[in-house]
């Protein structure tokens, strides 16, 4: 996990070729996934294998957006992230969601 500032990202035209968000070296990984979310806000991660952790959005380390970032949840051999999303509470009855 890493957390990167939004101004990192430049805005782009119509024709624009991709901005990096990640690079993997050696090690192969792959990225699980990317999420917009305040340093207040949680994140959750869940593993193929049914194990999820949910950790606050400043623990991820800030790094710029072209760097691999770091672990934050401890994998088995054969598992791996499957899900990383931002729990949002329930719509209630008074609200039209």
């Amino acid at each position: 996990a890493k957390r990167t500032s939004l101004t990192e990202y430049p805005t782009q035209g119509r024709y624009g070729q991709g901005v990096v968000t990640a690079r993997f070296g050696e090690s192969g990984g792959k990225l699980a996934g990317a999420c917009v979310l305040q340093a207040s806000d949680s994140l959750v991660l869940v593993t193929k294998k049914g194990a999820a952790k949910t950790i606050r959005g400043q623990v991820a380390p800030a790094m710029g957006r072209a760097t691999q970032g770091r672990d934050v949840i401890a994998l088995r051999a054969g598992d791996f992230v499957v899900d990383a999303f931002v729990p949002r509470p329930a719509p209630t009855a008074d609200t039209d969601e």
